[in-house]
């Protein structure tokens, strides 16, 4: 990556943390180019689209879960993201919304793109201590210190995060 500044065109992209009533997350596996990483269901912004309409769109695709609207909180964690992904350098912004679910009835048909069909894996559900206890990395979190801001309704202001899976988890 040059040192000018993030690749261009940047994308607006949205993300759902959703939390079951046993605190435990909603994550997706990812594995690119042999390294693999966890990430929070979500993804780009249509035109016309509010982010919160995206985050659950993009929930429902990535994991076949279904999030009520009325369930998803305002904006708990916004950065500016550069990563690598299918080879190339990505950037966007990023903002993630906090849900808190009940019960959600069972996961319907996923759709993914035919990018996240080579690349995205069965979605799991952990809690924090697993997350940690595990050692898994969870893209664009570097710190876990983060998740125990958003798990308490805390928003965080991640900044400009250049974002890399430096091992398998």
């Amino acid at each position: 990556m040059s040192l000018d500044g993030p690749p261009r065109p940047w994308r607006l992209s949205a993300r759902l943390l959703v939390v079951d009533p046993a605190e435990r997350i909603l994550l997706v596996p990812v594995t690119d180019g042999g390294v693999s990483w966890w990430d929070l269901p979500g993804g780009g912004v249509e035109p016309g689209e509010t982010m919160r309409g995206a985050a659950i769109r993009e929930t429902r695709e990535e994991t076949g879960y279904t999030v009520p609207d009325t369930l998803v909180g305002s904006a708990c964690w916004t950065g500016e993201v550069v990563f690598r992904w299918l080879g190339a350098w990505h950037w966007s912004r990023q903002v993630v919304h906090l849900a808190r679910v009940g019960v959600l009835p069972e996961p319907g048909a996923v759709a993914l793109t035919e990018e996240e069909v080579a690349t995205h894996g069965s979605p799991s559900w952990y809690s924090l201590a697993e997350i940690v206890s595990h050692g898994l990395t969870v893209a664009p979190f570097q710190d876990p210190a983060v998740w125990t801001q958003l798990l308490q309704g805390d928003c965080v202001d991640g900044g400009l995060v250049r974002w890399s899976a430096t091992s398998s988890s």
